[in-house]
Order: structure tokens, then sequence, then C-alpha cells
């Protein structure tokens, strides 16, 4: 039996890679720092952790991952460098060192965010999304702790798309899970498959629209400590509309997030893309000014070109963002008609 390779400081991978500290860690995998002698860069290194249940799909988890990075090319996707195996038979990957803090991190210090900035944030990564999609694979895992928000030395700021651990290709037009299981992070996961129906664009779609939904209202549309009752919830009730959360939201924006977070995957936008180009055109038709909500006013400088949709904010890792760690520092209108509401008492944020 070979024995389990111990990851220390100082240890040499291929011969031109150091390791210098173990900066995350989650379930599955851990990431360190490394100085590539080559390259003469610092690097962020993800590895297995050698106490997982089942290995073998792990390794395999892990090999998917790395050949869907490396399959593709994208300004907001995570670049892989380099692709190895430990003595012990456990691949690694090693990646670019990222600064600044992933978007879970930033709620805090951005939420609620003004609809010019929610489009400069993730029109970058809805741009991502799509591109995996045209490879005919799904994401499976959108989440704020997903986008991570570098920070370049000249101060640039790039969102970028990380942790394709879940990603899988389609079959047939949907996909599930080889064991039948609910993978992803229930918040997000939607409720076509909790019903088992299976994954489709569509899906990372929904998900994608309650992260942003999330990122703009300051509250997720659907939250319960135990993860069977959240996923029942997403089954029998709609979303709740964003302006019974926040004020001053302009009606297009609640159908946005409406169909965004529908229960019937078709009533979704095709893509994030189109689900990020809807909320561009309200900045459009409001960039006149709206003195009653400067915030959803302004357009085009904040919003971006949809062409060059770099965003701009504040963005450490779990174990699949490879960064270092970080400090993580007008009425409403009427519900739409024959729409669920919920009756669950929440508090409406005003922008500060």
């Amino acid at each position: 039996m070979v024995p389990t390779v111990t990851l220390k400081r100082g240890m040499a991978l291929d011969g031109s890679i150091l390791l210098e500290e173990r900066i995350a860690e989650g379930g599955m995998g851990e990431i360190w720092t490394a100085r590539h002698l080559e390259l003469e860069r610092v690097v962020a290194v993800k590895f297995i952790k050698t106490m997982v249940s089942d290995k073998h799909r792990a390794v395999e988890r892990f090999l998917r991952e790395a050949r869907t990075v490396a399959s593709l090319s994208h300004p907001h996707i995570i670049d892989l460098l380099h692709l190895g195996t430990l003595d012990d038979g456990r691949p690694y990957m090693v990646m670019p060192m990222l600064t600044g803090r992933s978007l879970e991190q930033c709620k805090k210090d951005l939420c609620p965010v003004p609809l010019p900035r929610l489009v400069s944030l993730l029109s970058g990564p809805a741009s991502a999304i799509d591109a995996l999609h045209d490879r005919n694979s799904m994401h499976r895992d959108l989440k704020p702790d997903n986008l991570f928000l570098e920070v370049a030395d000249d101060g640039t700021e790039t969102v970028i798309l990380l942790d394709f651990g879940l990603a899988r290709q389609l079959k047939g037009g949907t996909l599930t899970d080889d064991a039948g299981l609910v993978l992803g992070t229930p918040q997000y996961v939607p409720p076509d498959v909790a019903m088992a129906i299976g994954w489709t664009p569509r899906g990372d779609v929904y998900s994608f629209a309650v992260m942003a939904f999330e990122l703009f209202t300051g509250s997720l549309p659907f939250d319960h400590p135990d993860a069977h009752s959240l996923l029942h919830l997403k089954i029998l009730q709609d979303a709740p509309l964003a302006s019974t959360l926040l004020d001053g939201v302009p009606p297009a924006v609640d159908e946005i997030f409406r169909q965004g977070m529908s229960r019937d995957p078709m009533e979704r936008p095709a893509s994030c893309g189109e689900f990020m180009e809807a909320l561009r055109a309200v900045l459009r038709a409001t960039a006149p000014g709206d003195a009653a909500d400067p915030d959803h006013a302004s357009v085009a400088a904040d919003a971006g070109d949809p062409s060059d949709p770099t965003p701009t904010a504040d963005v450490a890792p779990d174990a699949g963002a490879p960064a270092p760690p970080a400090d993580t520092p007008a009425d409403a209108p009427a519900p739409t008609p024959g729409r669920t509401k919920h009756k669950r008492k929440r508090k409406k944020h005003r922008r500060r």
C-alpha cells in the first residue's frame, strides 16, 4: 500500500513548485500557496484531502474539474497552469494566485447592491457561465462563494468564476447525478432539480438569478436551516418580489427576478447573458434620470458595455477559491396578481 503523502512547507512538487502554506480547506479539498520556481511567480495549489470518504469519486470529480477549466479560455474563468499527481495518487491543480475576496465575503460591505453596480459585477460571470453552457456543460454550484473579486496591482477589478468540481456534461438535454443525489448548495439549487427532473442550463440560470437577487436585496429569496425543508419551500412557493424586501424597486426589475427564479424552467431566461441584458435594458430605460431613486437611475458608466463586462467592487476562498485569506471586512409596487406571496416577515432595506 502506498503511504499517504503529508503536505508540508518547503515540499517540492515536480521539482519546480515549492509549497509555502495552507490557506483554505473545505470538505473535499485544500489549497496551498506555493512558489513556482521556473515561472517565478506565486501560485495556488489545490489538493484532494487525504480523509475523503470516497477517494475514487473525489479523484474523478477533481479531474473533471481540471478538464473543464482547461477546456475554457475566458477572462472571467480561473486558469489552470499545471496538473500533477502526488506519489500517493492524489492529483493536484496549479492555478494563479488571486488577490481579493469572494463575493460571499463581500456581501456585508456590498449589500444591498445598487442595480448599476450589480450589472457591472455580474456581467462578466454571466458571460463565463454561458461559455460553459456553449460547451454543453453545467456548473451546478453557482453562489457568491464561487465568484471571486480579483484586484490587480493597478486596482483593476475582475470577477472570476471558480470551483468547477460539480460541473458535468449534458447528455440528452438534462443532467442528474450518477447516484441520484441533489448536489450543490441548497439555497441556490433550482426546484426542478430538487424534484429530480434533472439539471439543464436553465438550472444554472436559476442559481445565478438567486445570487443576483441576494446581492441586490441583501436577502436570500428562500432560507431555512434544514435543507430538505428549504427545497420543499422552493417546490411549493414562488420566490418573493424584490420590492417586498427593498424600497424603490421598479416593476420591471421585479419581473426580471420573478422570471429568473420561476419554478417553471421554461419561463426563465435561456441564458445568464439574457438575464443580464434584461437588467441592462432597465438601466437604459431609466438613464435620463430618476429623481426618486438615483441608485436605479444611472446606466452606461456604471453598468458597463456588455461586450466588455469587466466588473467593479471589493473580493479568500473556500477550497474552490485559490486566494489568500482576507479580512472580511419610492413606494413598492403591488405584487404581481396570481403569484404566491411569502407571508414571512422580512426587513426592508433602504439604499445607503
